[in-house]
């Protein structure tokens, strides 16, 4: 079966999903958290690659991403997997492929998919049973939403930033959905099969069509 074709086109949030070989480790201490994180903040420069959110989870990564130019976001993804796969096989002493193939990617089209996103890879360390609270994991975007501390790794998406007129209000209208479970709907969604081909420009939501 041939692979579904990729959304190369600047200006299209996406929900990108990359997992250990065979679900195995990816992190296998703080160190290598830092250093991904390293990576990925390189990688998003050179990429012309904004992050909104992201989680590092045990054996899998979840990010929200816009490329800011054409194919963008597959060279992001092949840098910090190539820098990133070769420091820990040389730091742990390990050989071989480290990650699970072909990153995954879901379109993020609308202004509530995207928060629905935010909060879903946010809440991932709480979902898992990791910690009571998503604010409590060290390794994801949610402490920066909820204006704890900035993280430079992060530009927040247009719509965490329609949330309030400052940030002070936006941390705290983030604040009082961060921790509320999303319904089984919305996280079906999420959930669900990628969609593939390109999407036309007039079923764009407006502030994405631009």
């Amino acid at each position: 079966m041939p692979r579904p074709h990729r959304i190369h086109d600047a200006g299209i949030s996406q929900h990108v999903i990359v997992r250990g070989n065979n679900r195995s480790a990816m992190f296998l201490g703080d160190k290598d958290c830092e250093f991904f994180l390293r990576c990925l903040g390189n990688a998003a420069v050179s990429a012309e690659c904004d992050i909104h959110a992201y989680v590092l989870m045990t054996n899998h990564v979840h990010l929200m991403a816009t490329a800011r130019a054409d194919r963008g976001l597959s060279r992001l993804m092949q840098d910090v997997g190539r820098r990133y796969v070769e420091n820990v096989n040389l730091v742990h002493g390990r050989t071989g492929t480290l990650l699970e193939g072909r990153f995954k990617s879901k379109l993020v089209l609308t202004f509530p998919h995207a928060m629905q996103c935010i909060r879903y890879i946010e809440q991932n360390p709480a979902r898992a049973g990791m910690v009571a609270r998503a604010r409590d994991y060290p390794w994801s975007s949610c402490r920066h939403h909820l204006g704890v501390h900035i993280d430079a790794l992060v530009t927040e998406h247009p719509a965490y930033l329609a949330l309030g007129e400052t940030p002070a209000e936006r941390a705290k209208a983030y604040a009082g959905m961060c921790d509320e479970a999303l319904d089984p709907e919305s996280l079906a969604e999420i959930r669900g099969t990628p969609k593939r081909g390109r999407p036309r420009k007039e079923l764009l939501p407006r502030e994405l069509a631009a």
